[in-house]
This record gives structure tokens, C-alpha cells and sequence, in this order.
């Protein structure tokens, strides 16, 4: 409809319905993308768990010396490529 045959009020309240029926639509689509998404998830929490148990890919031994750990090691007394 148009704005002459609903008025300014009736303009507002059938823009006020269609903001309203287009964010609950969204709410949904929003809902099931989440619902959707959480399995493939777990496969990849699962699966990166695994991958750390054999491979340690995010292991870093500098992690555990502390700081000072790194410059010990890559000083140029032990190494010039560091």
C-alpha cells in the first residue's frame, strides 16, 4: 500500500510490521545456521585434538622457558640466523 491510501500513521504501522516480520525472519535464518554450524564443530574441535595428540603442531617449546627463553637461544654466540 501506499503512503495516500494509509496515511501517515498506517504508513509507519505497516513499516513497523515489516521491520518487525523481516528481523524475526532473520532470527531464524540466524538460529538454524548456528544449529547447522555446531556439528561440523565438534568434527573440527575433534579432529584438531587429534591432530595436537600426534603431531603437537601448536606445541612451542619457547613457551615453557620464560622470558629471557628465545634471546638464549638465538643469540648470535649460538646462532647468526635467528
Amino acid at each position: 500500500m501506499t503512503e495516500a491510501t494509509l496515511g501517515i500513521p498506517g504508513f509507519f504501522a505497516e513499516l513497523e510490521a515489516r521491520m518487525h516480520e523481516a528481523r524475526r525472519s532473520e532470527r531464524r535464518r540466524l538460529q538454524q545456521f548456528f544449529v547447522e554450524l555446531n556439528p561440523v564443530l565438534e568434527v573440527a574441535r575433534k579432529l584438531e585434538r587429534e591432530l595436537d595428540r600426534h603431531l603437537a603442531h601448536r606445541f612451542n617449546v619457547f613457551d615453557y622457558m620464560g622470558d629471557g627463553g628465545r634471546a638464549k637461544f638465538c643469540s648470535p654466540e649460538s646462532s647468526p640466523t635467528c
